[in-house]
C-alpha cells in the first residue's frame, strides 16, 4: 500500500496535524498486521476525507484475507476519483494478488493516463504483475529499461527485480542488485530506508541458498 500525502490545500493546520497522524497510525497497524485496527483507521481517515482513506481500507480487507473486499473498495474509489493515479496502481496490483491479470494490466494502463503519474513507477509495479503471471522475461526487459534519478524508484526496481531472480533462481545476478540498493541505503539516509534493507538482506541470504 502506498500512503501518500494529502492535498491538504483548505484545511486548518489542526485537522491536517489529526490526519496525519492518522496516517501514521495506519502504517504501523498495517506492519503489525493489525488489520482490523487499520480498517477502523481507515474509515475514520475517509470520515476526514483523507484521499487515500481507501488504500488503508482495501489493504486492511486483504490482511483479513478478503482481497475482493479491497477491490470493490478501490473499484469504488477510481470511479469517484479517476485522476488518482495512485489508487489505480494499488488497484492493479490486488487484481493481480488473485490473478485477474487483464483487469490488472488495464488499471495499470489508466494509472500511466492521469496526470502527475510517475510512469517508472507503474512500470515496476506492471513488472511484478507479469512475473506473478509466469511473464518472467517480459517483466525483466520491462525493469531493465526503467532509467531514473529518483532514489524511490530506483528501490522499487531494484527490489522487483532481485524478486523476480530469485523466483527464477538466478541468484548469480542477486548478489549485484542487492549492493546496488544497499549503495542507495547509504546515499539517502533522510529516506529511512529500513525495510528495504531488511528486505535486500533477506533476498541476498536466499540467493545463497539457492546456489
Amino acid at each position: 500500500m502506498q500512503l501518500r500525502p494529502f492535498p491538504f490545500r483548505g484545511l486548518g493546520r489542526d485537522r491536517r496535524h489529526k490526519i496525519d497522524l492518522k496516517v501514521s497510525e495506519a502504517r504501523h497497524a498495517l506492519l503489525t498486521e493489525d488489520y482490523k485496527r487499520a480498517l477502523t483507521l481507515g474509515l475514520e481517515l475517509e470520515k476526514m476525507r483523507y484521499l487515500y482513506a481507501p488504500s488503508v481500507q482495501a489493504a486492511a480487507w486483504k490482511g483479513l484475507g478478503r482481497p475482493d473486499r479491497g477491490i470493490e473498495i478501490l473499484a469504488g474509489a477510481v470511479v469517484a476519483r479517476p485522476k488518482a493515479w495512485l489508487l489505480w496502481l494499488e488497484l492493479g496490483d490486488m487484481q493481480a494478488t488473485i490473478r485477474r491479470f487483464p483487469e490488472a494490466y488495464d488499471a495499470f494502463e489508466e494509472a500511466r493516463r492521469c496526470p502527475d503519474v510517475k510512469p517508472h513507477l507503474v512500470d515496476v509495479h506492471r513488472a511484478m504483475a507479469l512475473a506473478r503471471d509466469g511473464r518472467h522475461m517480459e517483466a525483466i526487459d520491462l525493469l531493465a529499461d526503467i532509467y531514473t534519478d529518483d532514489p524511490d524508484i530506483k528501490m522499487a526496481t531494484i527490489l522487483a527485480q532481485v524478486d523476480i531472480f530469485n523466483q527464477q533462481e538466478g541468484s548469480e545476478f542477486v548478489f549485484g542488485m542487492v549492493d546496488r540498493g544497499l549503495k542507495i541505503v547509504v546515499e539517502h539516509p533522510e529516506m529511512n530506508y529500513r525495510t528495504e534493507a531488511v528486505r535486500l538482506h533477506t533476498a541476498a541470504g536466499r540467493a545463497c541458498l539457492l546456489q
